[in-house]
């Protein structure tokens, strides 16, 4: 009989968002993408679309996870292993 497992691993990777931006000048151009820059949100008249930058994907330890896990096992949808550092209270 074959068993199916699988891991999930929570990663860092780079994204890279393309812009459009309509301008009379190069100069012009880059001060509305400096503008943009500091947004939190995709400015619908210039975001165009992301791509993931896959080579740039690192697995995430727990130290950098405050302690969380950062790769879990499971059978059949049920977790039965992970890596989170676990700490005994004071």
């Amino acid at each position: 009989m074959k068993y199916k497992f699988y891991i999930d691993r929570k990663v860092t990777e780079w994204q890279r968002d393309h812009y459009k931006v309509e301008a009379e000048s190069y100069e012009e151009a880059v001060s509305k993408m400096m503008d943009e820059f500091d947004e939190q949100e995709y400015p619908e008249e210039t975001f165009e679309e992301t791509s993931q930058i896959y080579e740039t994907q690192e697995d995430m330890t727990p130290e950098e996870n405050f302690n969380f896990a950062t790769k879990e096992l499971y059978y059949k949808d049920e977790i039965i292993k992970d890596n989170a550092i676990k700490t005994i209270p004071d």
